[in-house]
């Protein structure tokens, strides 16, 4: 699988992969301005929270390709916590 990578001011970067879309969050704006895309229309947001230590998280990497390949009318999100807390300012 292939993957791009595109990043323009006010809009998520995103990665896709061979037949969908991963949407990376690295603003509350962005957060924000995706969910509010989303509320009026039936389509399935999944939101992956990950952290670039997380082993566990790794280790799924490849199985969320998998299932972003295999839904592409399915919007899906990926939450690095780490730098998206940073980024916003929020602690937990």
């Amino acid at each position: 699988m292939g993957s791009n990578v595109s990043s323009v001011h006010d809009v998520p970067s995103s990665t896709e992969t061979k037949n969908g879309l991963v949407v990376e969050m690295e603003s509350r704006r962005q957060w924000r301005s995706l969910f509010d895309s989303l509320k009026g229309s039936n389509k399935l947001l999944v939101i992956d929270f990950t952290a670039a230590w997380c082993g566990p998280c790794k280790a799924m990497e490849p199985r969320v390709k998998e299932i972003v390949s295999r839904y592409p009318e399915a919007v899906f999100a990926r939450v690095d916590v780490d730098r998206f807390m940073v980024r916003c300012g929020w602690d937990i």
